[in-house]
């Protein structure tokens, strides 16, 4: 919904990734959303999976045990 209200055409594998990821709150995935368009302008890049993945790892805790 944000990023229709943004009239932002995010792809569907990037959405469905961050979907699939990003489980724990609203601001989270929000904060990911933010990270992903400032990235994406800023650094004039497409929106695709390779970006998405960079974005997921520098905004969401690394799970599992290290």
């Amino acid at each position: 919904m944000k990023s229709e209200q943004d009239s932002i055409t995010l792809p569907r594998d990037v959405l469905e990734f961050i979907a699939a990821n990003v489980k724990s709150n609203i601001r989270e995935l929000e904060g990911c959303y933010i990270t992903l368009i400032a990235r994406h302008t800023f650094d004039q890049r497409p929106i695709d999976l390779p970006l998405a993945e960079e974005v997921l790892r520098s905004v969401t805790p690394p799970s599992g045990n290290s």
